[in-house]
C-alpha cells in the first residue's frame, strides 16, 4: 500500500483525475482518496511507486510518497490487514 500527499488536490474533479490516471497505469489498483488530508491512498501490487507518482504528475499534481506499507509473510491472503506497525 502506498500513501501520496497531494497539495495541489482541492476537489472531486482533481480525485476523479487522480483515480483515473492511477487506474490507467494500473487498472487493477484499489485507490482511496481523502480530500480532506490531500492523501491518495493506493493497493497496487503490479505498479512501482514511480509509476503511480509519475502518473498523478502527468495528471498535473505534485504528489510525493509518504509511506509505503507491506505486509509481513503470510498475512496475504490470509484477510489479515497491515496497520503498518509490523515488525
Amino acid at each position: 500500500m502506498l500513501e501520496f500527499e497531494v497539495p495541489d488536490m482541492s476537489c472531486r474533479s482533481c480525485v476523479s483525475k487522480i483515480s483515473k490516471a492511477i487506474r490507467e497505469v494500473d487498472p487493477q489498483a484499489q485507490v482511496d482518496v481523502d480530500l480532506a488530508s490531500k492523501r491518495v491512498r493506493v493497493d497496487s501490487t503490479g505498479s512501482a511507486p514511480e509509476e503511480l507518482s509519475a502518473a498523478i504528475a502527468q495528471a498535473g499534481y505534485t504528489p510525493s510518497v509518504q509511506t509505503q506499507v507491506t505486509l509481513r509473510a503470510g498475512a496475504e491472503g490470509n484477510g489479515i490487514s497491515c496497520c503498518g506497525g509490523c515488525r
